[in-house]
């Protein structure tokens, strides 16, 4: 359910950089997809919720702001991810979503827990983490995923 949440939380920051309004962001297009109700009103409230996602819009790419580098990976390590993946990466580091520290971190772990080749879902699994800190040591799920049963107005 994470990877879900993580999924709309990108389609929403997506649309907020093309369009900057919530309003004009396609809801029904969510639910053809097959999320719930439930995932899209725990993806919008983290979003409400977030204090840095004011930040997260304001940011330009990181390859156009002067006092920040482009993360480029060398062929090693591109070598780390499938094809998508590595896409995805950059998609996500252009969004805000994911800062060149990050990236250099699922490297070093990738490194320290043996070479294995990260797909997508493994990386929307540290992109919950980065965003999400679902696995911080007093995580509560209850904080974050809804059971179903809510309704945020």
């Amino acid at each position: 359910m994470v990877q879900r949440i993580i999924e709309i939380i990108i389609y929403v920051i997506s649309e907020l950089k093309s369009k900057k309004q919530f309003d004009e962001i396609d809801l029904e297009k969510l639910k053809n997809l097959g999320y719930t109700n439930s995932e899209i009103s725990t993806a919008f409230s983290w979003i409400a919720d977030n204090g840095s996602f004011g930040d997260i819009l304001d940011t330009k790419p990181q390859f156009n702001n002067g006092s920040k580098y482009f993360r480029i990976l060398n062929p090693i390590e591109k070598d780390f991810f499938t094809e998508n993946a590595v896409n995805e990466l950059i998609h996500y580091n252009i969004l805000g979503l994911l800062s060149n520290e990050n990236i250099e971190q699922l490297l070093d772990k990738n490194l320290l827990h043996g070479y294995t080749k990260i797909d997508s879902n493994e990386l929307k699994m540290f992109l919950a983490n980065v965003v999400l800190d679902v696995y911080q040591k007093n995580y509560n799920a209850n904080k974050i995923l809804l059971s179903g049963n809510e309704s945020i107005n």
